[in-house]
């Protein structure tokens, strides 16, 4: 039962934060770790977004419909997404700190922990 509460916060948040992106990609920029106001780079917040969107869409899907295991692969390939957006903040500022970098670590966390919770078969 705690798995999947977790893994539907989590596919739950997925989506509002890839609807903000969508909707506000100048603040989504800044909650991200990359501050910017050109358009070629808020283009891609925006991307960012729809990706987030859709990964949050099938996991609340996948709860919905209980495949689990499925579930259990979306989670923990996840975790890809939110290593590489650690990536593109560490390479893309020569000032990147802690604080830049812990939104997409927690997010990483978070989702490792679902992913285990998910792994032990609830009924």
């Amino acid at each position: 039962m705690i798995g999947s509460f977790i893994a539907a916060c989590g596919g739950i948040a997925f989506f509002a934060i890839g609807a903000g992106a969508m909707l506000a990609p100048g603040l989504s920029s800044v909650q991200y770790g990359l501050p910017t106001t050109d358009r070629t780079a808020l283009a891609l917040i925006r991307a960012i977004g729809a990706r987030d969107i859709v990964l949050g869409i099938i996991l609340l899907l996948l709860l919905a419909t209980r495949n689990r295991a499925a579930l259990e692969i979306v989670l923990g390939v996840s975790v890809i997404a939110a290593l590489g957006d650690a990536t593109a903040v560490v390479t893309g500022r020569s000032d990147a700190g802690p604080r830049d970098l812990a939104i997409h670590a927690g997010g990483a966390i978070a989702l490792i922990v679902a992913w285990r919770l998910a792994r032990f078969r609830e009924e």
